[in-house]
């Protein structure tokens, strides 16, 4: 049963993941600036990626990809919120 809800929770994290990559080039103006963001989104993404992998892989091997992606896409929810927020106020690049 915890994998199907650390399945779920991966889908919406991911979600997350192509808003923001969807939403970001709209509103950055620069496109250096856009890949630079998305470079730190990733490195950001893949180290929380990796500390939830290290505590969800206790049980297994299965359940250390869906800590990963889960940890990935965490680091993606708070800028998936502002870029909502932005789009909502219409607030563009």
């Amino acid at each position: 049963m915890e994998i199907i809800v650390g399945l779920l929770m991966a889908a919406l994290l991911l979600a997350a993941v192509l808003y923001v990559e969807y939403r970001l080039p709209v509103h950055v103006r620069n496109t250096a600036v856009t890949w630079l963001v998305r470079g730190i989104l990733a490195l950001v993404g893949i180290g929380m990626g990796m500390l939830f992998a290290a505590q969800w892989g206790l049980a297994g091997y299965p359940h250390r990809w869906i800590g990963f992606l889960i940890g990935f896409g965490a680091a993606h929810l708070p800028a998936a919120a502002i870029l909502f927020i932005k789009r909502q106020r219409h607030e563009y690049g």
